[in-house]
Formats: structure tokens, C-alpha cells, sequence
């Protein structure tokens, strides 16, 4: 079955780390089709509103119009042709270009989740210079409010094709398992770890320390460790359902972290993993975010995360 992603690109360095990050994934998800999408640069609400009273500001808006459609034109054609050179076939990308209608982000919003497509690639910082704390705020205008596609979110040059999924036994890390197997399905390539972090319970009072605190510790892990084996089970039988073998899945837990954030992208660093997929949120059931995806979003570099609601 083929899978459709959309990648937001405008003429920037993020966009590029995007394209080449989704050109690499062909090498695990060899049936993947590309839509190129570009929102047009803005047009200013003045202009517009006296070009309906003005002929003459009416023909210089429609130059601006043109000079929009040219530019995006070229921005698509261009990373089209990339993806050519890479070795795709032309067949598998389209081209998307639209006025912007609201805001970036919104456009986007619209365009991904209005068509079948299975997951929304943005660059990490953004399409603007003028950049927010940790990422630009169109890819954080998208990251708040797309619950209906998965986005793929990319950071910097990532070169590895091996996959790490946080589980943690939520609804959402169950419902990311069940993205990546659709997929990843029927890959010879896919390399994918299961990765479950036990948290160590933060608590307070001086009574909680000493042997007590390792008494409390030891149950949770034990109680955990049952909770592992099913979670690992139910995300294997996802996977060999969906055409793995079970050489391509491998499993890891790590106990006792305070941050099981930190944790995953600790883990990510030293087994070379160049995507992390996620839930959107954890067992606490965020509005937004789970503490752990939003630790990992933030903490991500030359490498992608897959948030999944």
C-alpha cells in the first residue's frame, strides 16, 4: 500500500534537511509518494483592500501575484528535481502551491489534514528567520494543533535510517506503534527498537530515602517489568502483522530516570537512531503534550521525531 507525506518547504535550510530526510526514509519505506506543498509569500491586507478601489494598484497586485506564483513554482520544481536526482521516481511527487489564506501554519493544517496523506513533515525552526525558543513558530503553530496527521519533525542532517519508538503503554504510544506499522509495512530495511523507560518516582519527605526509597523503587520496577512484557508483546504482534520479521524489531528498557525524556534522547545519541517516534501524550493525558514528547521535541538535534496523537 502507498504511503503519502506531505512536506511543508519553502526556500529555506530546514526545508532542505526535510526533503533529504524523507528521500532517506525511501531506503526503509520503499513504496513512499511525496506531495511538495508551499504557502506563498504574503501579500499585504492594505494593498489588496485599495486595489479594489484603485485600477492601477490592482495591476501592480496582480504582478505581486505572479512574482508569488513564479517564486513558489521554483522553490517546488527545485526540490522536486532533488528528489529525481535521488533516485525517485518522478511519478511518486507531486507539487502543491497556494496564496496564503490565514497563517502558514493554518495553511498547512488544511491542506494535510483535508487529503488522505499519512503524516505532515515540517523542519524543526521553522520558515521564518525570526525564530522562537527551540523552534520556529509555524512548526510550533503545527505541533499544537494537528491531531488528526501524524508530523514528522526534522532537525539538522540525519543519516541514519534506524528507528526508536518511547513506548510507555499509553493509548498515544500504542496509537504511534500503529502509525509506524502501517509504514514501515512489508520493509526488508526497517530497523526498529522498542525503548521503555521505568521512571523513578520523584518523592519528598525525608522518610522516603534510605532503605525505603530502594524498597519503593524495586516494587515499581518489578511492577513495571510485567507492564514491559505486555506492551513489547501487543507492539511486536503490531509489527509482524504488518510484514516484519522478527529480526527487524529489537527491545530495551532502561529503569530508574527521573526524566525518562532525557532518557530516550540519551538513548537516541549512543544507539545512533535517527528517528524517535512518539505519542503526543502519555498516560497524564496532556491537552497539549505529554511532558516526555515535548522533552524530546525540544531536545531533538540532527534527527527527526514522529509525534503521533
Amino acid at each position: 500500500m502507498q504511503k503519502k507525506i506531505v512536506i511543508a518547504v519553502d526556500d529555506s535550510v530546514y526545508s532542505r534537511h526535510s526533503v533529504k530526510y524523507a528521500v532517506n526514509v525511501s531506503k526503509v519505506i520503499p513504496d513512499i509518494s511525496y506531495i511538495l506543498f508551499n504557502v506563498q509569500g504574503s501579500i499585504s491586507q492594505y494593498i489588496i483592500d485599495e486595489a479594489k478601489k484603485n485600477m492601477q494598484i490592482q495591476n501592480e497586485l496582480n504582478k505581486i501575484i505572479k512574482r508569488n506564483e513564479a517564486a513558489s513554482h521554483r522553490i517546488l520544481v527545485k526540490y522536486k528535481d532533488f528528489i529525481i536526482n535521488s533516485g525517485i521516481d518522478a511519478n511518486r511527487i507531486e507539487i502543491a502551491s497556494q496564496p496564503k489564506l490565514q497563517c502558514v501554519a493554518k495553511d498547512i493544517l488544511d491542506f494535510g489534514q483535508k487529503h488522505p496523506y499519512d503524516a505532515i513533515v515540517v523542519g524543526r525552526r521553522g520558515f521564518s528567520r525570526i525564530q522562537k525558543t527551540f523552534m520556529g513558530s509555524v512548526t510550533s503553530n503545527i505541533l499544537e494543533h494537528c491531531t488528526a496527521v501524524p508530523v514528522w519533525l526534522t532537525d539538522g542532517t540525519i543519516t541514519s535510517s534506524k528507528i526508536m519508538v518511547a513506548m510507555d503503554g499509553s493509548i498515544s504510544s500504542m496509537r504511534a506503534i500503529d502509525h509506524l506499522a502501517f509504514i514501515v509495512s512489508n520493509s526488508d530495511t526497517a530497523d526498529i527498537t522498542l525503548y521503555y523507560v521505568i521512571p523513578k518516582i520523584k518523592m519528598i519527605g525525608a522518610k522516603n530515602t534510605g532503605k525505603n526509597r530502594n524498597d519503593i523503587d524495586k516494587i515499581i520496577e518489578t511492577s513495571s517489568r510485567h507492564n514491559i512484557e505486555h506492551v513489547f508483546l501487543k507492539a511486536k504482534t503490531l509489527l509482524e502483522k504488518a510484514g516484519l520479521r522478527e529480526n527487524q524489531i529489537h527491545f530495551k528498557f532502561s529503569s530508574r530516570f527521573l526524566n525518562p525524556g532525557k532518557a530516550i534522547i540519551s538513548e537516541s545519541e549512543k544507539g545512533n537512531y535517527g528517528t524517535i517516534v512518539v505519542g503526543r501524550s502519555g498516560i497524564s493525558k496532556s491537552i497539549f503534550m505529554g511532558s516526555v514528547s515535548r522533552y524530546v521535541i525540544n531536545h531533538i538535534s540532527n534527527r527527526a521525531v514522529w509525534v503521533v496523537s
